[in-house]
């Protein structure tokens, strides 16, 4: 198994933001093209058809295996009852706030030379649960309306992002005021559609979530040692299955109700996107996994 020749520095979405058209043309600039999204998806974990019971709280439906762990109350319920009293100075960003020191349980990562994606899975949602307990603890006073995994599949990194309606308004007002030529086209309401997916732009991204994703990096490494980087068919393997363990992983914190810990918009989203592709390819593939999963 070949090596690549260079290990990657950690990756950092671009937080420059360009019109569609600008943004395109960087993006695809010297680089082969690439398959179009892999539509058929691989089966979800059967976790997420378990069976469900009350809360023995708030009597909401959750699963046997989230009432197991919590005594027997659903994951808000949980978190209320363990909330950080309003006294305690809480600070703005977790990076510097939140006290996250879990090491991931990689040893079953690997078996007969590859990779076992259900772990890899496990592991991610493991991970993201405990950070998301005190990211919501840390920043109840505000309201998302995204929570999303920002991916480099290449490089096995997983980034959480959270950003909330306040912390868009401004990015687009900054926009539209630092480069009106690259703006000035586009009404204030198309600017803030444009960027509102835009993860490295977020108030929660890669770069002030480190202390989450610095944890998920001896996955990522272990993961990428598994890449045969001869073999362009199985890049193209490894991306695809890293990219739907992650958007499984998504939704099973959905159904486990780990992200509605965290106050929401009306209109709050997840999200996973890779950073190699369109916002199309990203949804195109989420949505996919979700339709999937719909149907057991």
């Amino acid at each position: 198994m070949a090596n690549r020749e260079h290990k990657a520095y950690p990756y950092i979405r671009e937080t420059s933001i360009h019109p569609p058209e600008v943004a395109l043309a960087e993006r695809f600039r010297n680089r082969p093209p690439r398959d179009s999204v892999v539509a058929n998806v691989t089966p979800l974990n059967r976790r997420m058809t378990e069976t469900r019971t009350s809360c023995m709280k708030c009597n909401n439906l959750i699963s046997t295996r989230t009432a197991e762990k919590n005594g027997g109350l659903c994951a808000i319920c949980m978190r209320d009852a363990n909330r950080l009293s309003n006294s305690q100075i809480l600070q703005p960003l977790p990076s510097k706030a939140i006290p996250f020191d879990v090491e991931p349980d990689t040893s079953s990562l690997i078996a007969g030379g590859k990779v076992k994606w259900n772990v890899a899975e496990d592991i991610l949602v493991d991970l993201a649960s405990q950070y998301l307990h005190l990211f919501a603890d840390v920043n109840f006073k505000k309201q998302f309306y995204g929570i999303a995994l920002d991916c480099n599949a290449d490089y096995g990194q997983v980034f959480l992002c959270a950003n909330s309606p306040q912390h868009l308004a401004v990015r687009t007002a900054e926009y539209k005021r630092d480069s009106p030529h690259l703006w000035d086209n586009m009404t204030l309401a198309e600017v803030q559609d444009h960027l509102r997916w835009a993860l490295g732009d977020w108030e929660f991204n890669a770069m002030t979530t480190a202390s989450f994703s610095n944890h998920w990096e001896s996955v990522a490494d272990i993961l990428t040692d598994s890449i045969d980087w001869d073999s362009d068919d199985g890049i193209e393997q490894f991306r695809a299955d890293f990219m739907h363990a992650a958007c499984r992983a998504m939704l099973r914190l959905e159904v486990d109700g780990i992200l509605d810990l965290v106050p929401q918009t009306d209109d709050f989203r997840s999200f996973v996107a890779d950073h190699d592709e369109s916002e199309v390819e990203s949804w195109a593939r989420y949505n996919a996994c979700r339709e999937q999963q719909s149907h057991g």
